[in-house]
Order: C-alpha cells, then sequence, then structure tokens
C-alpha cells in the first residue's frame, strides 16, 4: 500500500471521527429536547460510523443490542400512548 493511500485513509478516519462527535452533540441535543427517537436514532447512526471506522467489536456489538433493546422499550411505550 502506498503512502499516500494511507495518509488518506488516515485523513478519512479523522473526518468520519469529527463526523462522530457532531452526530452525537445532535443526539444528546435531542436527548435535552425530549425527542428520545431521534436521539436513539442519532446514537445508532454514531455507532455505525465507529463501526465502519474501527471495525466490529465486542463492546460495540453490546452497545447495539443495548440500542435494539432501547428501540423496543420506546415502541412498547409509543404504543401504549395510542
Amino acid at each position: 500500500m502506498s503512502d499516500d493511500k494511507i495518509k488518506n485513509d488516515d485523513l478519512s478516519s479523522l473526518g468520519e471521527l469529527a463526523s462522530v462527535d457532531s452526530i452525537l452533540a445532535e443526539a444528546a441535543a435531542a436527548t435535552d429536547e425530549g425527542d428520545y427517537q431521534g436521539a436513539l436514532n442519532g446514537f445508532e447512526h454514531a455507532l455505525e460510523v465507529t463501526q465502519r471506522i474501527f471495525g466490529d467489536n465486542i463492546e460495540l456489538t453490546e452497545l447495539k443490542h443495548k440500542i435494539a433493546d432501547i428501540h423496543e422499550l420506546l415502541e412498547e411505550k409509543n404504543s401504549e400512548e395510542s
């Protein structure tokens, strides 16, 4: 692999890491506003980008499962309110 390819990959990863920070900030703001579904979607998106950068590992897989569990809880809550 050429040095240019490695440098471009590093820059791409840095840009994606910056986008994760932005996504997390938006998700946190959605939580503060009471938009829990929007926040959860943001956290899920941040997780997907993180997995793309670092690959899959046990910790990220556990987070993915916890997010899925929270999605189910929110769906149940929303169906009870309807």
